[in-house]
């Protein structure tokens, strides 16, 4: 038997009806185009009042290249004659074994009900409602499956639900398919039958429902109409409203309900690159000029801004996220290769070197590639990125000049293929000199001049009220104060001065050789043609514990050196200095390193000192020159567990900590603390003591201020914790205290605590319940020694079949162990 496909010749239909002693019988020829099929139409509309839509499953050509993102992507109820692009199925190829004759659509066009002897669906379907038909009348059995869109895997149980009418034992399954492609085999490839129990006899207006096994692999469902057979009355299948619940994997993580994301749509034709900020693209919008390369599968998507906080730190690892839209690829392991690379729009030339400025974000494990390519994507050079540097701002060199067109890109390179792969792209800034533009001759530069806008003033003086705590306080932006000063220890005669502006890259490059550029503020020295020496300097450090590291960014001009020490204080001698010479190069990254080097972007240098310095020392830089020059100093960095300057503040009396009766409406030196998952929290209150599971009667009232809190099946513990304090001999602490409920417990920890357990804790009242404890005011002590110098006071309910439990405190002292005052 020939097949035929819906649109071929025409509007074709799998079946023709007509009546024979009550039932109904199906043709075997599917071409509806012909006059001798009229007939057999006319009879399904006369008996079942539906008509056949014309062309009404036609295919489309990226059917098997979308995959479904969403499962509702496959909901389906064929309410338009383009059910296809809309809903994302269609008639599987003929194989000759699973699939021989096709479903079409046909649409109820009047109120007639459907005969008894179709069903289970409903007989009265809706006037105006889409289904799709399969049926056959030869002897020979028949079938037809009707698949979905691929889907590239589902993550746990899912569950495919559809109506059907069955006539005259045709019988329906669902099959899961192995994804079939354009130009692949047409066979259709069964991975797994579920479970169905779907037939002619099930309950009146029963769907069919079946459940869907995970699946860590593509695949494609399928609707299968079978044992479609009997020359002498024929039988049918009908479908309608097809639904698909599952969690599917998706084209990006879960960043929360108002994060949003489309692919990024090919622009038009836009003029040249006249100026490098061309290709500066704060957010990402319709006219930044980058976009997607060629037409791979998966490609970059532009999404928005409404990230769920939680929800982005859990899948990248960090808090810092986009500010405004941005554009991202995500990929897993079932994602279809090749993945798009996100590209610039070309670049006609650059006379000097250049930077690429930008914000990227890579989830754990996932590494990308910058590159610079020429128009046929043959790279000039290359760097990878990975997470550890990001988010950023990173400032990527390019070597120059470049004499022929290029572009830039980003491509994802690999990635943990049981997690998925994740990066985001934002924030871009290109800073170049193109072929073009105006160049400076280097003979013609002045190496005091930076530009019209560069301008010095006097270094801040040494912020008073930042105290040398950690090594992180040693790190200088120049933005503020900071703990670098002009040495007053060396025989300088050049200071280092603040520098501001906008510095010209061009005139950088020109005097330095860098493509770098320092940021906002910055510290100059300037040299006047004879040699001379600056010296910036840190305050005493008292000591180093183990390694290490200082690093700082720094610019010179060709007669300029700059060098880095560590020298003792008590005889100013050197533990180790490190020259970077402007006959190495003229700008990088230097590096006071302890005792290891690190990897960096930049050339460094290296200084190694000991694993620990016990005496005080000072570390300084120094730029020196013979000529007429300039050094610039910018982002001091300094790692390493440095001894602080800091005087820890004294640690209070116990009788200036221990001691509260609450009477000030507040908890004295105490603080209420939240414990676990618990809601409860202690409150100062005055009010009657109880909760309803002690009677009325026996209710105490206390008339006074007191620590109160309610503890329930939600709320389990409730802590006060006291600040730190010195207790100088054997003392006993005491309170009042009242509890409601039997099994309620409440304990006394020293120093520290851990709410998981409470075995080092003591015991002061609980699980029994004294008569005292909830109708009077009971006491309990709790003995310290000089080895304690903090206090958990905790309150805790585990046992919620006695009800809710109340807790008050109220007047604690510190007394001897004789119980006499001593405060």
């Amino acid at each position: 038997m020939k097949r035929k496909s819906a649109g071929e010749n025409g509007a074709t239909t799998a079946a023709a009806f007509w009546v024979a002693d009550g039932g109904v019988a199906v043709s075997s020829e599917t071409a509806a185009c012909g006059p001798q099929y009229a007939e057999e139409r006319q009879y399904l509309d006369f008996y079942l009042g539906v008509q056949l839509v014309d062309g009404g499953l036609q295919t489309t050509d990226k059917f098997l290249s979308h995959y479904a993102v969403t499962a509702d992507e496959l909901n389906c109820n064929f309410e338009r004659s383009d059910a296809v692009n809309k809903c994302l199925w269609q008639n599987a190829p003929s194989d000759g074994q699973l699939d021989t004759v096709d479903f079409h659509m046909f649409r109820k066009s009047d109120a007639k009900i459907f005969p008894v002897q179709l069903r289970p669906g409903p007989i009265h379907p809706p006037l105006g409602n889409n289904m799709i038909l399969a049926g056959d009348t030869t002897a020979e059995e028949q079938s037809a499956v009707y698949y979905s869109a691929p889907i590239a895997c589902q993550k746990g149980v899912g569950k495919l639900t559809f109506i059907y009418w069955v006539y005259n034992d045709a019988k329906i399954e669902v099959l899961l398919i192995k994804p079939m492609s354009k130009d692949g085999p047409k066979d259709i490839q069964v991975v797994g039958r579920p479970e169905i129990n779907c037939n002619y006899f099930r309950p009146q207006n029963e769907k069919c429902a079946v459940i869907i096994p995970p699946m860590e692999e593509p695949f494609q469902i399928g609707i299968r109409a079978f044992d479609l057979q009997d020359a002498l009355v024929g039988s049918l299948v009908i479908i309608d409203e097809i639904r698909y619940e599952a969690e599917l994997c998706k084209k990006h993580p879960d960043f929360g309900p108002a994060f949003a994301s489309k692919t990024l749509v090919a622009r038009p034709g836009t003029a040249p690159i006249i100026t490098a900020s061309d290709l500066d693209c704060s957010h990402i919008n319709t006219s930044c000029r980058w976009g997607n390369g060629e037409e791979e599968h998966i490609k970059w998507e532009r999404g928005n801004e409404k990230i769920d906080p939680e929800k982005w730190a859990e899948v990248i690892g960090q808090e810092q996220r986009p500010t405004g839209p941005f554009v991202f690829l995500f990929a897993d392991k079932n994602s279809p290769k090749p993945f798009s690379i996100f590209k610039s729009d070309p670049i006609p030339c650059m006379a000097y070197g250049g930077r690429l400025i930008f914000k990227y974000w890579l989830k754990p494990k996932t590494r990308i590639q910058l590159c610079s390519t020429t128009l046929e994507f043959l790279p000039l050079s290359c760097a990878f990125l990975n997470e550890k540097e990001a988010p950023g701002p990173v400032a990527i060199e390019i070597d120059g000049p470049v004499n022929e067109p290029f572009m830039f890109t980003f491509e994802v390179v690999s990635f943990d293929e049981t997690e998925g792969g994740f990066a985001a792209i934002d924030e871009l800034k290109f800073e170049a000199t193109l072929c073009h533009e105006t160049t400076i001759a280097p003979t013609t530069l002045n190496p005091w001049d930076f530009g019209a806008e560069f301008k010095t003033g006097p270094l801040p003086l040494r912020d008073a009220a930042v105290q040398l705590e950690t090594a992180k306080d040693l790190g200088c932006n120049f933005e503020a104060p900071c703990l670098w000063m002009n040495s007053n220890k060396t025989p300088d005669n050049v200071q280092w001065k603040m520098g501001g502006g906008q510095l010209e890259p061009n005139l950088i490059y020109g005097l330095t050789g860098s493509n770098d550029v320092p940021n906002d503020a910055f510290a100059v020295a300037q040299f006047p043609g004879e040699f001379a020496t600056a010296t910036m300097t840190t305050e005493d450090i008292p000591c180093l514990n183990g390694p290490g590291e200082v690093s700082f960014r720094y610019w010179a001009t060709n007669n300029v050196s700059v060098q880095a020490c560590a020298s003792f204080v008590n005889n100013e001698t050197d533990i180790e200095c490190t020259n970077f010479n402007a006959s190495d190069f003229s700008a990088g990254v230097g590096m006071l390193h302890l005792p290891e080097a690190i990897d960096s972007p930049f050339r460094v240098g290296m200084l190694h000192l000991p694993e620990a310095i016990d005496s005080p020392f000072r570390l300084r830089i120094l730029a020196s020159g013979s000529e007429k020059g300039t050094a610039l100093l910018d982002d001091i960095r300094v790692i390493g567990d440095i001894c602080s300057t800091v005087t820890p503040p004294p640690i209070a009396d116990a009788c200036d900590v221990l001691p509260c009766n609450f009477e000030n409406e507040d908890f004295c030196s105490y603080k209420a603390a939240k414990m676990n998952e618990s809601q409860a929290i202690f409150s100062v209150r005055n009010s009657n003591f109880g909760v309803k599971t002690v009677p009325n009667n026996q209710r105490a009232r206390t008339r006074t201020m007191f620590a109160w809190v309610t503890l329930d099946k939600n709320s389990t513990m409730a802590v006060l914790e006291s600040e730190d304090f010195i207790v100088h001999g054997p003392a006993l602490l005491r309170f009042g205290y009242r509890r409601g409920t039997f099994g309620s417990q409440l304990f006394a920890c020293r120093n520290t605590f851990d709410p998981e357990s409470l075995n080092s804790c003591d015991l002061l009242a609980g699980p029994k319940l004294a008569i005292d404890e909830f109708r009077g005011t009971a006491q309990a002590q709790f003995e310290l020694s000089p080895e304690d110098s903090k206090l958990f006071i905790v309150a805790q309910h585990e046992k919620h079949q006695f009800g809710k439990a109340a807790f008050a405190i109220d007047n604690i002292r510190l007394t001897d162990i004789e119980g006499e005052d001593i405060c």
